[in-house]
């Protein structure tokens, strides 16, 4: 197996909660970390109208939102993904069947965005604010023949 990386980071600047109201989490069991696999997702039209450089209509951007919201809520019941009461750190893995260029953060921006989303509203995540989640990463690899999504979710230390 060949496995190039493209890695893309994106972390909240320190300080940016200061002066706001502060979180009191709940005592829960402890989430160390865990993987959702999302196999076939996203597929590349999906994946282009839920871009914000995708020039789609908002009604079929929409549709996709809620497709992506299908899959990861049919994937998270079925797999006993936990909810996270505390803040998080969040990576997103591409995996594409394809070595050709692609544009990660093109890539990760909506459907990362459809994801975490997603998982507030199905309460697996509190809110995807700096303050809950406070670092995304997003890296692309090539598997021959293989699309996912591999998505961690890892307790913040």
């Amino acid at each position: 197996m060949t496995e190039r990386r493209t890695p893309y980071c994106v972390t909240a600047a320190p300080g940016a909660t200061e002066g706001r109201k502060t979180t009191t989490y709940t005592s829960a069991p402890s989430l160390r970390s865990q993987t959702l696999i999302l196999e076939g997702f996203p597929q590349p039209e999906l994946a282009r109208e839920l871009s914000p450089n995708g020039r789609v209509h908002w009604a079929r951007r929409a549709k996709a939102r809620k497709s992506a919201a299908a899959v990861l809520h049919a994937t998270a019941m079925r797999d006993g993904f936990r909810p996270a009461t505390g803040p998080v750190r969040m990576t997103f893995r591409f995996i594409r069947p394809t070595l050709g260029r692609i544009d990660i953060d093109n890539l990760s921006t909506g459907v990362t965005k459809a994801v975490l989303d997603s998982l507030v509203r199905g309460g697996w995540l509190v809110d995807d604010d700096s303050t809950h989640v406070v670092a995304v990463t997003a890296e692309a690899v090539y598997e021959k023949g293989r699309r996912a999504l591999v998505v961690t979710v890892e307790e913040a230390a």
